[in-house]
Formats: C-alpha cells, structure tokens, sequence
C-alpha cells in the first residue's frame, strides 16, 4: 500500500531470496552495504547504529474470551505488562509505546 501510495512498482525493487527472516539479518544486510534500506522495527535500528524513518504505527491486541483472562498464566502476563521491568525495558529498546498495555478494551 505505501509502495502504491509513492508510486514505486512492487517489480521496481531488488529483494532478497530467500527473504530475511530476522531484524538481525535485515540490519547485517544493511550494514554489510547488500541493503540500501530495509522494513525493520526502531528498535534494531538503533540496536545496530542504523538510521530509522517511520512509516507506520502498528497497535497489537490480545483476543480472548472473558473466561480465559482469568487464566493464571494469563493474569501473569498482564501483571508483567503493567510492571515498571517491562515499561523500562520497552523504553530501553525504543520504538514502543506500552502506556496502554494491560488495558481492557472490552
């Protein structure tokens, strides 16, 4: 859709067979000059020291019935979401916007 948007053919690129598969090769590429530029996350980019242009914001949910949020193993996870390890760790990475992670929609 972007690639539409800019008015560059899908064809026009040159791609990697057998596509990249990690952010770690997607940044090895780059780096190693195979790559002019890559779709990668923020936060590989700067793990690797390479420069990030955004072109999306992406928002994940969790889908589940209501019974299977009380699951322990579940109220774990969100209890880990909402605790000041987790924000940190997320904020070290950069690139992610946790401040309503944990947050029952519905």
């Amino acid at each position: 859709h972007l690639l539409e948007q800019a008015g560059v053919a899908y064809q026009a690129l040159s791609l990697f067979e057998p596509a990249l598969r990690t952010e770690t090769d997607i940044a090895s590429a780059v780096l190693d000059g195979k790559a002019d530029c890559a779709v990668a996350i923020a936060s590989a980019a700067r793990r690797y020291r390479l420069g990030f242009v955004p072109l999306q914001r992406e928002r994940f949910d969790l889908a589940m019935g209501r019974h299977d949020y009380f699951a322990p193993s579940l109220q774990r996870l969100m209890w880990f979401t909402r605790s000041e390890q987790f924000r940190a760790y997320a904020s070290e990475l950069s690139g992610y916007d946790v401040t309503r992670t944990g947050e029952v929609i519905h």
